[in-house]
């Protein structure tokens, strides 16, 4: 999959999110391109700790001094996007 085969909205909103740049035009984000440079790696790597990075992600919650209720993950077998962490059937 290339940049090119996302959904524009879903790209824009997720660079956003996890790349933000204020200095830039809008979508204020600095957006992956997957050219292999070095400065496009570690964009890579923020988009990805988007989703992904789950362990990380549960680890710095459980260190916290409050706790959730509930958490709910949703995901689905036709969403193409397929570094998001998938869950166990």
């Amino acid at each position: 999959m290339t940049i090119d085969d996302w959904d524009q909205s879903f790209r824009l909103a997720y660079g956003a999110a996890f790349s933000p740049d204020m200095s830039i035009d809008y979508p204020h984000a600095r957006m992956v391109t997957f050219d292999g440079s070095p400065a496009d790696n570690i964009l890579i790597q923020l988009w990805q700790d988007g989703f992904g990075g789950i362990e990380k992600k549960i680890a710095n919650y459980q260190a916290k001094n409050h706790k959730l209720k509930g958490i709910r993950f949703e995901y689905t077998t036709e969403d193409p996007y397929d570094f998001i962490t998938r869950g166990k059937n």
